[in-house]
C-alpha cells in the first residue's frame, strides 16, 4: 500500500517521516540524532536604545558525536513552484 498523500500534498513533517528520517537512520545511529533543536540564540538587533533579539534558528535534524554537536545540521524548506511543492534540504556544516 502506497502513501495516502502525494508528495505535493505532504507537509514538511510528512516528508521527514516518510523519506528523510528513514534515510538518515539507515546510516546514522538514532541515539546521535536530535530533531527540532535550537542551534542559535537569535540575532541581536540594535535600534537606537532598543535591543531586540530575533527568534532562535532551529534545525530539523542535528547530529552529535559523544554528546557534542559536530556541526552537521539539516533544515528542510518548502518551496512552491506553481502547483509543485518541493522540499530541498540544506546541510549546514560549522
Amino acid at each position: 500500500m502506497g502513501p495516502i498523500l502525494t508528495k505535493e500534498q505532504m507537509t514538511e513533517e510528512d516528508i521527514k517521516l516518510q523519506f528523510i528520517t528513514p534515510a538518515i537512520t539507515a546510516r546514522w545511529p538514532r541515539e546521535h540524532i536530535t530533531m527540532e533543536q535550537k542551534i542559535t540564540d537569535g540575532k541581536i538587533n540594535l535600534k537606537g536604545n532598543l535591543v531586540v533579539r530575533e527568534k532562535p534558528k532551529k534545525a530539523d535534524y542535528v547530529f552529535t558525536i559523544n554528546g557534542q554537536l559536530n556541526g552537521i545540521f539539516i533544515e528542510l524548506e518548502k518551496r512552491v513552484f506553481g502547483k509543485i511543492s518541493l522540499f530541498p534540504f540544506f546541510v549546514m556544516l560549522l
